[in-house]
């Protein structure tokens, strides 16, 4: 007859190492990610996003007739969003109310065609530059309402203004631990592609048509256009792991991008007609924008402050515009001109936070 023997599982060495063992596994502590700031407190953060597009492929069709081209030709552009949120209430861990100053709202472009500059590098500012804005929580609608904090511009800028600055996309609904992974939908990037939301600049020169019509649309530039529509593919999160900086506790999220997204623009683009365009008497049929882009980058969160410490995207993005006009007269159609662009190129994508002193109100202009 075999004898059992009870083993003392708490003063048995094995055991008590086999079970310290367990205890230090990587990935047994889940952390929750939270926005939660301080009421009193405030953040700059800093959106950078860089286009480098050349052509790959051009169409011009008129009637039945159809031409291929492959000109040289480059666009490059720089967008800087610089605010300050200053945040003046907290409720249960979110800001119900905060002020948005816009430190910094500015564009640089420029385009070259078969190796001559067609439109300088030019800056560009928005009228919002210098502005605040108040930021209220409405619980009935479920979105901030907006408005200006004393010093006014036209309201039709707050019109599609968006709150989130802080990367919050990316964040897991509920606790995690390092090693796992999840899924957001493309429609969530709308606040990482299009910090801010629609936010217009100052109409350069109008002798810079082509570079005007591609930045308004879309086309290295304003991304925001390309919203609205359908959206396909997904992006991958992955809770790398836990770092310790300077006494604060930061996550890496590792992040695999992979989306498309098309958007018919032809009413936008019928609103927002150059000088020159009305002075041709053109009339817009049709206006689509396709933006795609794939590529990989890291998020870190800090899990002690409880907000988004800086982001970093890098990849691919590849546009194609196709727009077909007439002359108003042309009632029609007969004399349809068609033109279907493809560009691509490097598209990177950086935000930074950093805590700083609240900001008072501007004041009236």
């Amino acid at each position: 007859m075999r004898r059992t023997h009870a083993i003392d599982m708490q003063n048995h060495p094995t055991s008590r190492r086999a079970l310290f063992a367990l205890l230090l596994l990587p990935g047994t502590t889940r952390e929750r990610f939270v926005f939660a700031p301080e009421a009193g407190t405030a953040v700059q953060r800093t959106w950078v996003t860089e286009h480098d597009l050349q052509l790959d492929r051009m169409v011009m069709k008129t009637g039945d007739v159809e031409q291929v081209m492959r000109p040289e030709m480059r666009l490059q552009s720089r967008q800087t969003l610089a605010v300050v949120d200053s945040f003046l209430a907290v409720a249960d861990g979110s800001p119900p109310t905060f002020r948005r100053s816009f430190v910094t709202v500015g564009r640089t472009a420029s385009i070259v065609m078969q190796g001559v500059e067609q439109a300088p590098a030019s800056a560009v500012s928005s009228p919002l530059e210098g502005t605040s804005v108040v930021f209220t929580w409405v619980p009935g609608e479920g979105q901030y309402g907006r408005y200006f904090d004393a010093q006014e511009i036209d309201e039709h800028h707050l019109a599609n203004l968006r709150a989130d600055l802080g990367a919050r996309a990316f964040l897991p609904a509920g606790e995690v631990e390092p090693g796992a992974s999840w899924t957001i939908g493309p429609a969530a990037l709308r606040d990482v592609f299009a910090h801010g939301g629609t936010i217009e600049f100052k109409a350069p020169d109008d002798s810079h048509e082509l570079l005007t019509r591609s930045l308004r649309s879309g086309v290295g530039g304003g991304l925001d256009r390309a919203f609205g529509g359908t959206a396909t593919g997904t992006t991958k999160v992955t809770f790398e792991r836990v770092i310790e900086e300077e006494g604060r506790r930061i996550a890496l999220l590792a992040l695999d991008i992979s989306v498309t997204f098309t958007r018919d623009q032809v009413e936008r683009v019928r609103e927002q007609m150059l000088r020159s365009e009305r002075e041709r008497r053109i009339h817009y049929e049709e206006a689509i924008l396709v933006f795609g882009f794939e590529g990989r980058g890291e998020l870190r969160w800090d899990l002690t402050a409880n907000r988004a410490q800086d982001l970093r995207l890098t990849g691919r993005e590849t546009v194609t515009y196709d727009i077909a006009e007439r002359n108003i007269e042309d009632v029609e159609g007969e004399n349809l001109r068609r033109q279907v662009m493809t560009m691509s190129g490097p598209l990177d994508v950086s935000f930074t936070c950093v805590p700083t002193d609240p900001r008072e109100s501007p004041g009236p202009k």
